[in-house]
């Protein structure tokens, strides 16, 4: 009678499914697989770049894929890999998002070409137009799905995998090469010498590229690997407003991806990229979010007190 239960555990382990059991490397590998394959078919085969439907179903599809995965046979990994957590400042995390997305467009939009329009060419018109306004409940809902996709994939699965095989610093880069790799894909699809020149499609690459070793660096080192929210926002913003906020005469390339036909303009833009960039991976290395969190609170309780006082 003993005898009964004996194979019942090796049972139990046989039938774990494959996508419990294997490596984070290779299952980050499929998943990435999944995503190009399903961009290429929309882009390429089907065309639903041209269509009203856009590139929705590249966006979505792969991200539910992803996070069903993961939610089905690797729950305990649902905040560890994918960064899919509130965490503890979750405010704070919110509010750096836009910060962030809102300085890079300064950065790389708004002020090049006051500097270019100030110093270069006073007949360079500057000013605000909003582009396909009828569009903007679409594209902010098309956006907030990307950057969820994007950065759970890169910054989440990809990222983590290779942290474990080669480190800290090289899951950070081979991360963000594959981040602008993924972007080639414009340049590929609107061909050179049409809406690209051979080195606007390389400087968007570029810039991609390095834009997710700087995002890398925030997910790993400030905010320790505990949540994507505030990438997820900036990501989001920055999309959203580089598509439909534009910024003096310059024809861009619609979406994130910043392609300018002025090289005047690109060079001080490139400038402008490298000292924000160098300054935020200084400060995202030296620092955390617990540290922001509390120079915050610090500074909101010192207002409080003196205002009050003052009143009283």
């Amino acid at each position: 009678m003993t005898v009964v239960g004996i194979s019942q555990q090796p049972e139990a382990e046989e039938q774990q499914h494959l996508l419990s059991r294997i490596g984070l490397l290779p299952l980050a590998g499929l998943l990435f697989a999944v995503a190009v394959v399903w961009r290429f078919v929309d882009v390429v085969v089907l065309h639903l770049g041209d269509s009203w439907l856009n590139i929705m179903p590249s966006k979505l599809f792969p991200l539910l894929i992803i996070v069903g995965a993961f939610w089905k046979y690797r729950r305990t990994e649902v905040v560890s890999v994918l960064g899919l957590s509130k965490g503890k400042f979750f405010k704070t995390q919110m509010i750096l998002g836009v910060v962030l997305s809102g300085t890079w467009y300064l950065l790389l939009d708004v002020i090049p070409q006051v500097v270019y329009a100030t110093f270069f060419d006073s007949a360079y018109q500057l000013g605000f137009q909003i582009a396909d306004a009828d569009l903007l409940f679409y594209s902010l809902i098309f956006f907030i799905t990307n950057g969820f996709l994007e950065e759970i994939l890169f910054r989440g699965v990809l990222q983590n995998s290779f942290r474990m095989k080669i480190g800290v610093v090289g899951g950070i880069v081979l991360s963000g090469v594959l981040f602008g790799v993924w972007h080639a894909i414009w340049p590929i699809i609107n061909g050179i010498d049409s809406l690209f020149s051979v080195g606007q499609a390389v400087s968007m690459v570029v810039f991609s590229a390095v834009f997710g070793t700087l995002y890398g660096v925030y997910y790993e080192k400030f905010s320790s690997g505990r949540t994507l929210v505030a990438l997820i926002v900036s990501h989001t913003f920055m999309d959203f407003v580089n598509e439909h906020l534009k910024f003096g005469p310059e024809l861009l390339v619609p979406g994130p991806d910043y392609v300018y036909t002025n090289p005047s303009i690109l060079g001080i833009t490139i400038l402008f990229f490298l000292i924000g960039y160098f300054a935020m991976i200084l400060f995202f290395w030296k620092f955390k979010v617990e540290d922001v969190n509390e120079k915050w609170s610090g500074f909101v309780s010192h207002l409080k007190m003196r205002f009050g006082g003052d009143s009283i």
